[in-house]
């Protein structure tokens, strides 16, 4: 009964939020990020969307308090590749996969807050080519959710020195839901 009322609150505040917008038709995953810099002066950030290894040309769509979001199909892999000049560039890989029998009608959210790492900081280069989050379904939640044990890897072996604090905010989920 619990799994049913969560259900149908879910598809109420999905039908309300995308009314039969052709933007939103078609897509499984709404992923809003928001990059946080160090400096506080204004940094043009970059976003790139690739799907499958090729780069889309899409915009993401601007929301208040400079997140992005990004509307995402089902059964497909993304990557969200964060630049910003001055800064490590950052990505998050996304699989929007679902397991047969799960609706692919319904609209799943994930919010996220990816802390930048400036120029000067020493990175592990061995790690540096590695998303700083992977989000996928996840059977047991039913949402779209980050691999927690992955980004507290990556967090961990990202950093040449421990003793910058940076490394223990890289990245901020603000939960799934």
């Amino acid at each position: 009964m619990k799994n049913f009322i969560t259900c149908c609150a879910l598809l109420l505040f999905t039908a309300d939020f995308y009314p039969n917008n052709p933007v939103f038709k078609g897509k499984v995953l709404e992923v809003t990020v928001k990059a946080k810099l160090d400096s506080e002066a204004p940094v043009q950030i970059k976003w790139v969307l690739m799907e499958n290894n090729e780069i889309l040309p899409v915009n993401p769509l601007k929301c208040p308090d400079e997140k992005f979001r990004f509307s995402l199909k089902a059964n497909t892999h993304y990557t969200i590749f964060i630049l910003a000049p001055g800064y490590h560039p950052r990505k998050i890989s996304i699989n929007t996969e679902l397991p047969p029998g799960i609706n692919s009608s319904l609209t799943y959210e994930v919010d996220a807050l990816v802390f930048m790492i400036p120029d000067t900081e020493s990175l592990n280069p061995e790690m540096e080519d590695y998303p700083v989050a992977i989000i996928n379904y996840c059977k047991n939640a039913r949402l779209f959710v980050p691999s927690r044990n992955y980004t507290l890897a990556v967090k961990k072996e990202l950093f040449v020195e421990v003793k910058n604090k940076t490394a223990e905010k890289s990245i901020t989920w603000r939960g799934a839901r």
